[in-house]
């Protein structure tokens, strides 16, 4: 499936050449292909579409043939229907160059187009499966595919001599509606012959059993080619339903396997250029293809025709110089060999167009691009991009695997003796009945080691998310549950929850120093600042509302904030500009580096060539640089907060080779903990690190639990002292928390120390002792120092000593006793008053072994400040009982 978003980067994609004859030479074309009176151009969308079919003739040599369905709707879900037209150009051949869709995934899952000789009905459209006898696939489009341009030299041939007369559009209708549609399609057509007849190889699975709850199901196709001709293949599309999660094309010739594509079913369903060039297809050669699914549901899927059930197909667009060969039987259904599947096949497909070692090599020798990625991949490549069909244990497991494991586990840990690993709290969080946490996207831990958790509800970030040009396809449709969470530090239960009908697409989240809440919403492409107790309207926005750019006053798909103490604010601007930005406190423009990466970053990148900068931190022991999650290309590059690079990080078989979040700990000398996804090309698994600040070296890797690990970690967040370290994890839609034994061993020892200041006697009574003028006898040695410093005092000398101690020593306790008693009374005088008084509450008294107040964040506040007076408190708070209202 391709984005809508790749128009034009499609393989060696050509403008068609018009050719624009002068008065002479449009008076000799004859009719019907060219009329001057009707020479215009079509509509291009579909709220202007055309009632009927037509042709509308462009220039003396193009046309564009228009086949829509009248202005219908359908009564009931998963209806297959069809409309035809018939071709007039019929007196010479003629060649289709391209196709523009015209049809949305709202109402649409999928649409075929056929080329005929004759129809299986007369009707203006019609129920059907095949629309006639034969049929010849030219086209074909799912999830918001982009327009299909074919290489130069390349057609479909119609016309004379060709068996296609008829275009007939094909409709699954997967979603009644009544509104009506006028959905088809628009075929381009010059007046030529083709160099090279295109033709289409189908491949698919009918053997699809897939049990509730299972992983990694795969549904294979072999085929023998017996096409005498070769064919070249530039180009594949995938097809399935929603549990397909990857499928995969080889050729298999002389005991060699040859990729000819892999590619994600999620993705838009067009037809993608091969990356590294054709492939060519010979008779004698076995075709194979393969389907993996992943089935979340509660029930069996098998194969079918609606969209609850399962379907498997590879398409293969080729081209070959006999037109014979584009007219016989391209079909290949089930296994009818015995070639075994490669181990590959389940690999998920790293970009759109990857061929295996094809595209490798043609990506390295600067042959190629690397295609943009549509979506942001979590489960595969992922922050992307973020639909997740790929867990690894079902909810239901999770917590049977929780109950039967200790509240307290300790982390897998592989580090170095001297570093103390995480401990996780495998209970974490204890949310009150009717709280549901949806895909994690971002994660703030306050001071106090509260955490708050910016959440997805019910919404997933899917293919069909974002149209061709960034822009978010429900911009009206905002999401309607509460999306952040304040979690308790102890228990993770819900302190309060706000956010319900503000966001879209949440994202990045963090707080500073002053309690604020920054937020990203990749839907809206802005950032927003917050109290933390949350409100109708944020304090501060940057970017504008739904509209993607690259200036300085826009985002594109930001994903991540952070705030120094003066107020400094640092942008990761991710999925499309590959860059950092720099604000000042309020908001203006300041500075901007970093771009997105090229082709040529892939072998020897540039620090400043991001692919995805996902999370953005301020890190070091005065926190002075600002460090960068580089996502894809499995590295944290830091630099000074004016843009000066200052160290990269980089370890990719042990932090693994797509980082997507990272956040700095003072303990141990200081710390970077993060998070990676699972691996594109390689089988390595998502988990936790951490790389000591000092030496760059990596320390420690950590899962929550064996049977318990990260699938898709998505964010990670320590408070200021580093205590904790909660992930957000997108496929567990869930939150874990870790906590760091460091910590606690650095209170006690405070602690200790503290005691010792207040009790430790040896070195009372070497003060007491020196500040006294006691005789001393050096013969006998009546006060010496030994015993390592210890204050000794000989035995004739002992009872001078205390009676001159007590002396000293009684006055003055009985003073310390009298102002004691002086200030309890006048305390309780006080006390008195303010009981009879009505005007004021008494006062909070304090303990006097309360613990000084933590150094660094402040802890989140409810009270307003000089500059959030003007923010209405807009929060659910559910700290005692009763539970959150929910609104839809």
């Amino acid at each position: 499936m391709a984005g809508s978003k790749y128009v034009g980067m499609f393989l060696l994609v050509m403008e068609i050449c018009l050719v624009v004859g002068n008065d002479q030479s449009v008076q000799g074309v004859q009719e019907p292909f060219y009329d001057r009176e009707t020479a215009m151009e079509l509509p291009q969308d579909d709220t202007e579409c055309q009632e009927r079919s037509g042709v509308r003739y462009s220039s003396p040599s193009t046309a564009e043939v228009d086949v829509r369905f009248p202005s219908i709707h359908t009564e009931q879900d998963d209806q297959y229907l069809c409309t035809a037209f018939e071709l007039p150009f019929q007196d010479q051949a003629y060649s289709i160059v391209k196709f523009t869709p015209h049809a949305d995934m709202s109402h649409t899952h999928h649409m075929l187009v056929y080329g005929c000789a004759t129809l299986n009905s007369a009707e203006p459209y019609w129920k059907c499966g095949l629309p006639c006898p034969n049929p010849t696939t030219i086209f074909a489009w799912a999830r918001n595919a982009p327009e299909l341009a074919l290489p130069k030299d390349v057609g479909f041939s119609i016309g004379k001599g060709s068996n296609i007369r008829y275009i007939v559009v094909n409709m699954h209708f997967a979603k009644a509606f009544r509104e009506g549609s006028c959905a088809g399609v628009t075929a381009h057509v010059t007046r030529q012959t083709p160099k090279y007849f295109a033709g289409i190889y189908l491949m698919g699975a009918f053997d699809i059993n897939l049990p509730p709850h299972s992983a990694n199901v795969a549904s294979p196709v072999s085929c023998v080619n017996k096409l005498a001709s070769p064919m070249h293949v530039f180009a594949f599309r995938t097809h399935a339903h929603d549990l397909a999660n990857v499928i995969t094309g080889y050729r298999y010739r002389d005991d060699a396997y040859k990729m000819i594509g892999k590619g994600n079913p999620k993705w838009p369903q067009s037809f993608y250029p091969r990356v590294g060039g054709e492939i060519v297809l010979r008779s004698g050669d076995v075709v194979i293809a393969q389907c993996n699914y992943n089935n979340t549901r509660d029930v069996r899927v098998t194969a079918g025709a609606s969209s609850s059930d399962e379907m498997c197909n590879l398409y293969l667009m080729f081209y070959t110089s006999d037109e014979n060969a584009v007219r016989q039987d391209l079909n290949c259904w089930g296994m009818n060999t015995d070639v075994e599947i490669p181990d590959t096949a389940d690999d998920l497909a790293p970009y759109p167009g990857y061929a295996g070692q094809d595209s490798v090599d043609a990506v390295m020798n600067g042959e190629a691009a690397i295609p943009a990625v549509p979506m942001e991949h979590h489960h595969h490549h992922h922050e992307e991009g973020e639909e997740n069909d790929n867990p690894i244990l079902s909810d239901d497991e999770i917590e049977q695997k929780l109950a039967g494991l200790s509240n307290a586990t300790k982390s897998r840990s592989h580090g170095m003796p001297r570093y103390q690993g995480l401990i996780a709290d495998l209970s974490y969080p204890q949310m009150q009945a009717g709280y549901v946490m949806g895909q994690v996207g971002g994660v703030a831990a306050a001071a106090d080691g509260s955490v708050y958790v910016f959440h997805r509800a019910n919404r997933t970030w899917n293919s069909r998310s974002f149209d061709r040009h960034e822009r978010f396809t429900q911009p009206n449709n905002p999401i309607k549950l509460d999306t952040i969470y304040h979690l308790d530090a102890d228990r993770g239960s819900v302190l309060h929850s706000w956010g319900a009908g503000q966001f879209f697409m949440p994202h990045g989240a963090s707080l500073d120093h002053r309690g604020n809440l920054w937020l990203t919403d990749v839907a809206m492409h802005q950032v927003f600042k917050y109290p933390a107790n949350g409100a109708k309207e944020p304090t501060l926005t940057l970017g504008v509302r739904m509209v993607p750019g690259s200036d300085v006053g826009h985002f594109c798909k930001p994903t991540d904030i952070a705030v120094d103490v003066e107020g400094t604010i640092f942008v990761s601007d991710g999925y499309c500009n590959g860059r950092v930005m720099k604000f000042s406190p309020s908001g203006k423009f300041i500075r901007q580096w970093g771009r997105a990466a090229t082709a040529n970053d892939f072998s020897a990148p540039d620090p400043y060539a991001f692919l995805i900068p996902h999370s953005v931190v301020l890190a070091g022991p005065r926190r002075l640089e600002v460090c960068v999650a580089d996502r894809e290309h499995g590295r944290i590059s830091c630099f000074t907060k004016d843009g000066n690079l200052t160290r990269v990080l980089q370890d990719k078989k042990k932090t693994g080779t797509r980082i997507f979040a990272i956040a700095y700990s003072p303990l141990q000398g200081g710390v970077v903990f993060g998070v990676n996804g699972p691996g594109l090309l390689t089988s390595e698994h998502a988990g936790g690190f951490t790389v000591d600040w000092t030496s760059g070296q990596v320390v420690d890797r950590w899962q929550p639990a064996h049977d318990v690990p990260l699938t898709d970690p998505h964010d990670v967040s320590t408070p200021p002292d580093g205590a904790k370290v909660f992930v957000g994890d997108l496929t567990n839609r869930k939150l874990f928390k870790f906590d760091d034994p460091s910590a606690l061993n650095k209170q006690n020892n405070e602690e200790k120390q503290e005691q010792e200041k207040i009790f430790d006697s040896p070195q009372k009574n070497e003060e007491v002792d020196n500040s006294l003028d006691l005789p001393t006898n050096k013969t006998s040695g009546s006060v010496a120092l030994e015993k390592g410093g210890e204050v000794q005092v000989s035995n004739d000398e002992s009872a001078a000593t205390i009676i001159i101690v007590c002396l000293i020593a009684l006055p003055m306790i009985a003073m310390v006793i009298s102002v004691t008693c002086m200030r309890l009374r006048a305390r309780r005088m006080k006390e008195y008053e303010s009981i009879l008084s009505t005007s004021k509450k008494p006062k909070k008294r304090t303990h006097i072994m309360s613990p000084p107040e933590k150094q660094g964040f402040k802890p989140l506040s409810t009270e307003s400040t000089d500059e959030d007076s003007d923010v209405e408190v807009y929060s659910k708070n559910t700290m005692g009982f009763g539970y959150p209202s929910v609104s839809f």
